[in-house]
């Protein structure tokens, strides 16, 4: 009997340490969930990496004017006496802008026809008696004198009607040239002579501004030029302030001797809504537009680099090393390492550590997660 009793009472014993130990395992594991459960995301303060937006910069005031401009004008003199374009007016190549009295160069042309035919019948009768000639000369029947005379004359027959032939083409060609052409298509811009006026060959009759492009003219002056090369952007002075990208496409390579300043063109897209003549600015970057910065507060010293804590898509920080080119307004101008838009903790960045959960301040918490201010 006692020894069954003694069976029973080791039996509740061992029940009992197994059972301690169960709940020793089971209050452990339960420590565990609970922790992993309570990490608490540190409250930081975040800036986004961004591009300098106050970057200086220098204005100059312009026109704008066509990339390619000409004068037209008569190659011949006259009366002019129809002028089919008025300024604003488009025309296409082979339109024609205006016409002189082609009367003088129609007969000019008519006489210069006729002595060329003139000519002609002589040098075939030139040509006939040389042949004559040739035949008499073998047997005795005329001197060897005669036949050289005419095939003198025969030559000079020939040269004669070449010579006239090309005065009929001049002649021809003065007449074709009291039709002012356009020779490519564009706008007329301006005119500078009426229907009636007798003008000189050459004398300018109308401008007109070929297709091909617009740009912006502008004076720089000589303390500024450096400025010429640099990332350029335009405003119109009648638009709302939108910006319209240019590029500098020539300069003059000397100073204008009365202005001392610089003439620049600057070329603009064809779909900019500008017309000929209209008051543009150009805007002339004097800094580095590309550059990035970020809150000085954000660096800090890693080793021999300079690193800032970025705040990753699961809300963790990670350590990312950047190089500086300087400081500007109170921030840190980074050369690499960073890009636009990503965020970097901007205070407190020596209570963190790498793997961190974080919340941004100003942000909704992410599941969750119990959070906790910063110290």
């Amino acid at each position: 009997m006692k020894i069954k009793v003694r069976a029973i009472q080791r039996r509740a014993v061992l029940a009992t340490i197994v059972s301690g130990v169960s709940i020793a395992v089971l209050a452990g594991c339960g420590t565990s969930d609970d922790a992993a459960v309570e990490e608490k995301a540190k409250l930081v303060r975040a800036a986004s990496v961004s591009s300098l937006t106050n970057a200086a910069t220098e204005s100059f005031a312009g026109s704008v004017v066509a990339r390619y401009e000409a004068q037209l004008a008569f190659q011949v003199g006259g009366r002019m006496v129809r002028r089919h374009v008025n300024v604003g007016d488009q025309v296409s190549k082979g339109d024609v802008i205006a016409e002189l009295d082609p009367i003088d160069y129609r007969l000019s042309a008519e006489a210069a026809g006729a002595d060329l035919k003139s000519a002609s019948a002589s040098l075939i009768r030139a040509q006939a008696d040389e042949r004559r000639y040739a035949e008499l000369v073998g047997p005795g029947a005329v001197s060897r004198s005669a036949y050289d005379a005419v095939v003198a004359e025969a030559r000079a027959a020939k040269e004669a009607v070449l010579a006239l032939k090309a005065q009929l083409s001049l002649a021809e060609n003065a007449l074709e040239y009291t039709q002012l052409v356009a020779t490519q298509n564009g706008v007329i811009t301006e005119l500078y002579a009426e229907e009636g006026q007798v003008v000189a060959a050459a004398q300018p009759i109308a401008s007109y501004a070929r297709e091909g492009g617009i740009e912006v003219e502008i004076a720089i002056p000589e303390n500024k030029i450096e400025l010429a090369s640099q990332p350029a952007d335009v405003t119109l002075w009648v638009g709302n302030g939108e910006r319209y990208d240019a590029y500098l496409r020539e300069i003059s390579p000397r100073a204008n001797p009365q202005t001392r300043t610089y003439d620049a063109r600057y070329a603009i897209s064809a779909d900019t809504p500008a017309q000929l003549g209209m008051t543009a600015t150009v805007h002339l970057s004097a800094g580095n537009n590309d550059a990035l910065f970020v809150p000085k507060e954000a660096i800090f010293g890693h080793g021999d680099t300079s690193s800032v804590w970025l705040v990753d898509d699961s809300q963790r920080l990670r350590r990312q090393a950047i190089e500086i080119n300087g400081f500007e307004d109170g921030k840190v101008v980074v050369e690499t390492g960073l890009q636009r838009g990503q965020k970097v903790v901007s205070l407190g960045v020596h209570l963190l550590k790498e793997g961190q959960l974080v919340k941004v301040e100003g942000e909704a918490p992410t599941g969750s997660t119990s959070l906790a201010a910063s110290n």
